[in-house]
């Protein structure tokens, strides 16, 4: 009876960290498919320039390093103008969290007089004081939550800056046989309407 339990036991303590692990790679997962895409997006929206210096006889790579220089300088030029707006932002917003605390503080205690007609002084000014710590586990709480889902944010895109181009450099090089292997995906059927579709991105 006892080893019948601990197979059980054991069996579940399996299913939980199976669960963890599927959990954990499709997180993982989902971020490698937002690269993907966003690299894709990127391929299809440079691939004119791209043809351009290759009908201009420029080499593959050189044309490449090109691109990469051009959306370099876009990226720079964005957190250049992002971040310290966002830093701006979170000042702001850190700042005013004493002042509410404070206007919050201030209208609890303004209402002990009417309390204290029915409750005695005593339990409302526990009663206030316990309100007030709760308000500020709670506002230290979300300021955690910002921060840890901030800095999850911040290392997916730091992640994402050295997977992106790499993602980017095999697309753009062999962005022909990339559009051929996609039509293994499709059905028969819509194979001619995939393909009028990607002609018609390729003339945007």
């Amino acid at each position: 009876m006892e080893f019948v339990k601990e197979k059980k036991l054991n069996f579940i303590i399996g299913i939980a960290i199976g669960l963890v692990v599927l959990f954990y790679v499709l997180s993982k997962l989902k971020w490698l498919f937002i690269y993907f895409s966003f690299a894709l997006m990127l391929a299809y929206f440079f691939d004119p320039l791209y043809k351009f210096l290759l009908n201009k006889k420029a080499p593959k790579v050189l044309a490449i390093i090109v691109v990469f220089g051009i959306i370099i300088a876009l990226l720079i030029l964005t957190i250049f103008f992002l971040i310290p707006s966002v830093i701006n932002q979170l000042n702001i917003l850190y700042n005013e969290i004493p002042k509410f605390i404070n206007s919050y503080q201030t209208l609890i205690l303004s209402l002990e007089p009417q309390l204290s007609r029915f409750i005695d002084p005593a339990d409302v000014e526990s009663l206030l004081k316990e309100n007030l710590s709760e308000l500020q586990k709670s506002i230290l709480g979300f300021s955690q939550t910002i921060i840890i889902y901030l800095s999850n944010i911040v290392s997916s895109i730091t992640f994402g800056i050295v997977i992106v181009p790499l993602i980017l450099f095999y697309l753009m090089k062999d962005i022909f046989i990339f559009k051929e292997n996609l039509y293994i995906f499709v059905s028969k059927k819509n194979k001619k309407e995939f393909k009028e579709v990607l002609e018609e991105i390729d003339n945007i």
